[in-house]
């Protein structure tokens, strides 16, 4: 009978254990003859307060940032709101809204995805998480990405 409590016990702090990812994963480097730099890699690197960061290098570096979630197998990326300069100038240099009946939030919705204002949200699965490795698949897509912890 006092084993139960142990194993309780322990069965809840191992659960603890599975839902910390701080860190940085990366990806691989690959080899990719369409873009001029020559490879693309993704990292993520995850903080103990919620907040994480996104690279992605290609030929140029992009950086994005914003809050994660975890839920039981599922992680959650909120993506910080960008400026949307680009957005506004084309909406206005191409003269959208009397050329294509489109108000700009109608255009930003269409460029976006979201609509102004809102955050972007990426849900993942997460197939593995070793020490060493973590595997998320997303929901909507279905693509698996593959990250190796950075030393």
């Amino acid at each position: 009978m006092k084993t139960l409590p142990i194993i309780l016990i322990c069965l809840f702090q191992y659960t603890l254990i599975g839902q910390n990812i701080e860190g940085e994963y990366c990806s691989k480097f690959r080899k990719n003859r369409k873009i001029i730099g020559g490879g693309i890699s993704n990292c993520l690197k995850f903080n103990n307060e919620g907040r994480f960061s996104q690279t992605i290098t290609t030929d140029i570096g992009m950086v994005m940032k914003g809050d994660y979630q975890l839920i039981e197998n599922k992680l959650i990326l909120i993506y910080d709101l960008e400026n949307d300069y680009n957005i506004k100038d084309d909406y206005e240099l191409f003269e959208i809204e009397e050329r294509h009946g489109l108000t700009y939030e109608e255009f930003y919705k269409k460029q976006t995805g979201i609509q102004i204002g809102e955050r972007e949200k990426l849900l993942y699965y997460i197939k593995k998480k070793k020490t060493d490795i973590l595997v998320i698949k997303n929901i909507e897509n279905k693509r698996r990405i593959k990250l190796y912890r950075k030393q």
